[in-house]
């Protein structure tokens, strides 16, 4: 680019500039103070610009600080001093390249912290999407041992699934290594949840009730001989040899208790318990003839609360068998 004159050695942006006039005395050198339009000087000395009657001074012919201008050589009585300061500033309402970065999110990968609000009145407030995998939201656990993510996600039959996971890893969404999918909504309206806590103890055992007691249903006695490849135990919740469904998480649970019993004389008692105290119950007709049975309850159960089945009796020489003792948490 061709200049008049030399060419400069710095280009000088977003400023503007501050004009200081004095009026000298004879032999005077130091210009200083309020000007005649009561303007006390303060300028940048690397940024100023000093003009004697008109004519542009070299900058050999002076030199300057924040609040003073030293000629070399004095003035003349009515010589007028021109100094003009530039003075830096900033358009309004507008950001250079730091604040913009320290200021906006990335648009091609980028960090922030705080909260989130959207506020949208169209139906469509947010919308992430990954290739070929659908939308998804993903939080990571803030644990220093194995950190953990939550996942909200559609995938390729536009299911909608919640999952978690430890490490990263391609799947039918964008899912983890050891990850775990948590609840599916299925297209056409199914919602399966794999890990909701369930049992079922179903047996074909005749157990003989030999003496006169108070009992817990158990494998040492009526789940003695469950039906192979029908026992279910989601979360392994569910003991057989104690007898005892352990409620993981509080919530209302259904329980379903269902045997055969013959009996000619006496009671015969069936019970559904909670941490031994009884919820539901049953009794029997002793006449000699086999009879079925079901007890079935919802209930609110805590965390570490446990149901069992119990019978009791008065009278030996009965039998008890083919029970089926199941149960699922509901909500």
């Amino acid at each position: 680019m061709p200049y008049i004159g030399s060419q400069p050695t710095k280009v000088v942006s977003q400023q503007s500039s501050r004009v200081y006039r004095y009026t000298a005395t004879a032999g005077q050198t130091v210009f200083s103070g309020a000007d005649v339009d009561n303007q006390v000087l303060n300028v940048t000395p690397s940024d100023v610009e000093v003009h004697m009657n008109g004519l542009l001074l070299d900058a050999t012919d002076y030199t300057v600080t924040s609040s003073s201008v030293t000629l070399g050589a004095a003035a003349n009585s009515g010589d007028e001093l021109t100094i003009t300061g530039m003075v830096t500033f900033e358009v309004a309402d507008t950001y250079n390249k730091t604040t913009a970065d320290a200021r906006y999110v990335n648009a091609s990968g980028d960090t922030m912290t705080g909260a989130l609000t959207i506020t949208e009145t169209s139906n469509q407030a947010l919308n992430l999407t990954t290739t070929g995998l659908g939308s998804q939201v993903v939080y990571q656990s803030s644990s220093t041992n194995t950190p953990w993510y939550t996942g909200i996600a559609g995938n390729a039959n536009d299911d909608f699934l919640i999952y978690q996971g430890a490490t990263a890893n391609a799947g039918d969404i964008y899912m983890y290594t050891n990850s775990y999918e948590r609840m599916r909504v299925h297209k056409d309206g199914y919602v399966t949840m794999p890990y909701q806590p369930a049992f079922s103890e179903p047996a074909y055992t005749n157990h003989s009730v030999t003496t006169a007691v108070d009992v817990y249903m158990t494998s040492s006695n009526v789940f003695a001989d469950t039906i192979s490849g029908t026992q279910t135990n989601v979360g392994n919740h569910w003991n057989a040899s104690t007898g005892r469904f352990t409620a993981p998480v509080a919530g209302y649970y259904q329980f379903i208790l269902s045997y055969s019993v013959i009996f000619s004389s006496g009671y015969f008692y069936v019970y559904l318990k909670k941490n031994g105290s009884t919820m539901a119950y049953a009794p029997t007709n002793q006449d000699g003839d086999w009879e079925h049975r079901t007890l079935s309850t919802i209930i609110h159960m805590h965390a570490n609360d446990y149901m069992q089945g119990f019978w009791t009796n008065n009278y030996s020489g009965g039998n008890i068998g083919h029970c089926h003792f199941s149960g699922r948490l509901v909500s």
